[in-house]
């Protein structure tokens, strides 16, 4: 997907680069990127971005994975659940280790 398709996408308000549109600092120092994913907040919608270098994949103009994986926030659902890894799938994105579903052991 090109970053004119992303930002033409019904669901994505805007994108924030360097900060959360909100004003809150980052806390976490390994997130990349967060949505504004329920829709009973103000900001809901936009994508923030802490490095302008994960929006597009290197020497494309495709969205990279990160964007990808927020726009699944945003059409999917919140959290890392069942209905945001179906949106993965449609999406054709591949669902890192950490958020693939844990299989349960039969006791």
């Amino acid at each position: 997907m090109t970053l004119k398709e992303f930002l033409a996408h019904p669901k994505v308000k805007r994108i924030s680069v360097g900060r959360c549109v909100d004003g809150t600092p980052w806390e976490d120092t390994e997130t990349q990127a967060h949505a504004h994913a329920d829709p009973q907040f103000l900001h809901y919608g936009w994508i923030c971005v802490r490095n302008p270098r994960d929006i597009l994949c290197t020497h494309s103009n495709n969205v990279s994975r990160t964007m990808m994986h927020e726009l699944c926030h945003l059409t999917g659902h919140i959290y890392h659940n069942d209905r945001w890894r179906n949106e993965m799938h449609r999406q054709k994105q591949p669902i890192p280790r950490r958020y693939q579903k844990k299989k349960r052991r039969r006791e």
